[in-house]
């Protein structure tokens, strides 16, 4: 695994990494943002939001507690993954099935193809 990562960022320039530096703290900095603007103006006067921060909120607003949005969205993330884990698991086990059916078609096809060729001998 570490020997194709190896081989996968060994054409990797100095401006490479640097620009996959920049995008990281691009993506770091973006997150701070979310959580600072999260935590400073919809939490305090309860606005709800789409996505998991909004659940966040309604879910806090139902079921009360005192400051529990980030376990709310902790939770909320979690099952999500898993739920995104387990649908792809399914559609690579579905895509399994696919394969495995069609390779039992194309033999069957190909004993299709030797029969009919007995036959046309036969006529």
């Amino acid at each position: 695994m570490f020997k194709k990562l190896k081989e996968h960022f060994k054409n990797y320039t100095k401006r490479d990494y640097l620009m996959m530096f920049y995008h990281f703290f691009l993506v770091v900095i973006g997150n701070f943002l979310l959580a600072f603007g999260t935590a400073a103006f919809l939490v305090p006067y309860d606005i709800v939001t789409g996505g998991i921060s909004g659940i966040a909120i309604v879910l806090q607003s139902v079921i009360g507690g005192e400051n529990k949005i980030d376990l709310y969205v902790l939770i909320l993330n979690w099952v999500l993954f898993f739920i995104g884990l387990i649908l792809s698991l399914l559609k690579v086990v579905d895509q399994l099935a696919d394969l495995i059916y069609l390779l039992l078609l194309v033999k069957n096809i190909s004993k299709l193809n030797v029969l009919l060729e007995h036959l046309s001998l036969m006529l």
